[in-house]
């Protein structure tokens, strides 16, 4: 295309600069091309006054970028001279190692001014057997320049179109360009006897690969000049809600001099869904399943409904309240014809259930778990100020409680019926025993495997160290306790005890005596150890029973330092026991190497780190899985990648954990992702 930006495109047609109108009339015309159309621009007398070679290609000839090709012809400021034969021979230079014809579009609102016999230099062109074709608008001209104008039109080999004003520009310019897109496909669609906009595919029958790809709109079908042939066509509704129907048609013959139009009628219905709880609507997710088991999915909000558009044909509907209690409501199969509107309404009318987890009359931290009678798995959190709650529908529900920042114990409180519009209140109570088992040798605590094996078979770990003995925390029962010298002469000692609430048990095991005899005088040793103070009056466990304890070292070893400075708040709930510890100065009595879990270069503490250190791991983990959960209930996808990260730096400190590294690199590991779990959890406001 050459574009005319002399000077006289300013002079105006009742009362518009003509520069105005053509602009306006172009961008319409770019904006209706088909999309694989090859287009460039040569623009004249846009930048100087009074200068013949002021003409640029400023788009080269190539496939059309519609947005780019408009903002150029935006910019364009007349300014300068008319110099047509130049801008022509421009062009000409561009085109002439093509093969394919040509489409050369002049539009000029006045005469040759730099160079004459234009006419006579297009029919030169020509003569040189450069295979184009030239089509002139002229665009309010008259007299001597009106049949120059036809005059090169016909060297051209073309036509020439006037155009007195913006109508008659844009009947033109339209003419024009349908002549030089002519193709031999059309392909249109319809949607309920109305155009429809569409993709349309065409596909080598024999392979069925990709040819060309193409649109249509509701005011033009798609269009392709193919070389004669049978071809199958996709054409694809786009539009309608994810599942994307389509209409195929098999083996279509093409040819030369005929068009061969093709008209895909597609019919579809739409499904409307209305989420109702306490007679509003309210926001819910809607999913919609086809026969073909393909998904749709829509949400609705306070002011609008779930919407789909969709083929006809028979879909299951499923509501959820995900930003509420969860429930799901199976709205079971819906008939959509094409042409109608079905509504339907899911009714939400939901019970609620609170668990108040007790323990020495007070309510504390614990994890609740109810299982829908679906089977599917919901959870929240008590704490020492709220109870666990769950929204529902009406329904029975399997609901456990876990201590899980305690003893870990599990309590099972059956089926428990949530009633519509009522709350359920349940109380669970956790009074725990405590077991410590003090393993010795020479009269002396020493470091030794301790595991206790709970009734369900569960295997729980505390080693004992030099100076504190292992400790734990569980319902009451019986127990089997299993001892062993794992670092030093490998064996190991047995037995089972019956632990009751509120009530502390001692051991005391001497690898010294004989099997038979090491647990004769378990109690009376064990109150001799404690008064000695080789046992600390408060053990580790019972230290750090409390959030946000400050670091006091109880448990750590006298002639070790932590990496913790007294008073320090520690940001998430970590246990003081599992900070690292490292050896002290020269002038320090050592511990017996014998009696060291590691060696001596990478030494952390046997019974405190790794165990301790492994028990906060799980236990942000756990966290956030519930941030995780409060996230969905909340709508913060924000929060989603940072809680995948948080994830892998478990996965880290795990790794770290097992294969025993420095105390420095778990404790960075073990801070870091206390510190983004507690970030995590402070956005959430849990």
């Amino acid at each position: 295309m050459i574009f005319d930006a002399s000077g006289s495109m300013w002079g105006q047609i009742d009362g518009e600069a003509k520069i105005t109108i053509a602009k306006e009339v172009m961008e319409g015309i770019i904006k209706d091309l088909p999309d694989d159309i090859n287009v460039g621009l040569t623009v004249y007398g846009h930048r100087r006054k009074g200068d013949c070679d002021d003409l640029e290609t400023i788009i080269p000839l190539g496939p059309i970028n519609k947005q780019a090709f408009i903002e150029k012809i935006k910019a364009i400021n007349p300014k300068g001279k008319t110099p047509m034969l130049r801008s022509i021979r421009l062009t000409a230079e561009s085109i002439k190692h093509l093969e394919d014809e040509t489409t050369i579009l002049l539009v000029s609102d006045g005469k040759e001014t730099c160079d004459p016999e234009p006419c006579a230099f297009v029919a030169e062109l020509k003569a040189l057997g450069i295979n184009f074709v030239m089509h002139v608008v002229g665009f309010d001209v008259g007299g001597e320049t009106e049949e120059e104008l036809k005059c090169m039109a016909d060297a051209g080999e073309g036509e020439y179109f006037p155009a007195s004003n913006a109508d008659k520009l844009k009947e033109a310019l339209t003419t024009v360009i349908e002549k030089t897109v002519e193709k031999n496909l059309k392909v249109s669609a319809l949607l309920n006897g109305k155009p429809l906009a569409v993709q349309v595919v065409i596909l080598n029958p024999q392979n069925g690969e990709e040819v060309k790809i193409g649109q249509s709109t509701e005011k033009r079908p798609a269009s392709f000049g193919l070389p004669p042939g049978m071809y199958d066509v996709k054409v694809i509704d786009a539009w309608v809600q994810d599942s994307h129907p389509h209409k195929m048609f098999k083996a279509v013959e093409v040819t030369k001099n005929d068009v061969t139009e093709i008209t895909a009628k597609f019919g579809a219905g739409r499904l409307e869904i209305s989420p109702i709880k306490e007679g509003k609507l309210f926001s819910a997710a809607v999913e919609v399943k086809n026969s073909n088991g393909r998904e749709f999915r829509d949400n609705s909000t306070e002011t609008r409904t779930a919407s789909f558009d969709l083929e006809e044909g028979a879909y299951t509907v499923t509501v959820r309240d995900a930003w509420g209690s969860d429930a799901v409501i199976d709205l079971g199969e819906v008939a959509i014809l094409p042409g109608q509107t079905v509504k339907k309404e899911a009714v939400f009318q939901s019970g609620f259930l609170q668990v108040f987890p007790m323990k020495q009359g007070k309510l504390f931290s614990a994890a609740v778990v109810i299982k829908t009678p679906q089977g599917e798995e919901k959870s929240d959190n008590s704490t020492e100020s709220r109870p666990a709650k769950f929204e529902q529908l009406p329904g029975k529900y399997s609901v456990k409680v876990r201590d899980a920042w305690g003893s870990d114990a599990v309590i099972d409180l059956g089926e428990i019926e949530i009633l519509d519009g009522r709350t359920t209140k349940k109380e669970v109570s956790f009074e725990s025993g405590i077991l410590e088992v003090s393993p010795i040798r020479n009269g002396k605590l020493f470091y030794a495997a301790v595991e206790l094996t709970k009734p369900d078979g569960e295997v729980v770990r505390d080693d004992s160290t030099e100076n504190a003995p292992s400790q734990f925390e569980v319902m009451p029962g019986f127990y089997s306790v299993e001892i062993r010298d794992d670092w030093g002469d490998k064996s190991k000692r047995t037995f089972k005890v019956e632990i009751k609430a509120d009530e502390t048990i001692r051991k005391t095991v001497d690898f010294d005596a004989p099997q038979a005899q090491s647990m004769a005088q378990p109690q009376a040793a064990a109150d001799q150890l404690k008064q000695s103070g080789v046992v600390p009056q408060e053990s580790p466990a019972q230290a750090v029973d409390q959030p946000n304890t400050t670091f006091t070292g109880a448990g750590v070893p006298p002639d070790v330092k932590t990496g913790v400075q007294s008073g320090t708040q520690v940001g998430a709930r970590i246990d003081e026991d599992m900070i690292g510890a490292h050896v002290a100065g020269e002038d320090e009595e050592d511990p017996p190497l014998a009696k060291m879990p590691y060696n001596r270069d990478e030494w952390t503490l046997g019974r405190v780190y790794p165990l301790q250190a492994r028990r906060n791991s799980d236990t942000l983990n756990r966290r956030l899985n519930s941030c995780e959960e409060q996230a969905g209930k909340q709508n913060r996808p924000d929060l989603l990648p940072r809680i995948q990260a948080a994830r892998s730096q478990v996965e880290a400190l795990n790794k770290l954990l097992k294969k025993k590294a420095s105390k420095e690199a778990i404790q960075e590991a073990l801070y870091n992702l206390a510190e983004e779990v507690m970030d995590i959890h402070n956005a959430l406001a849990i």
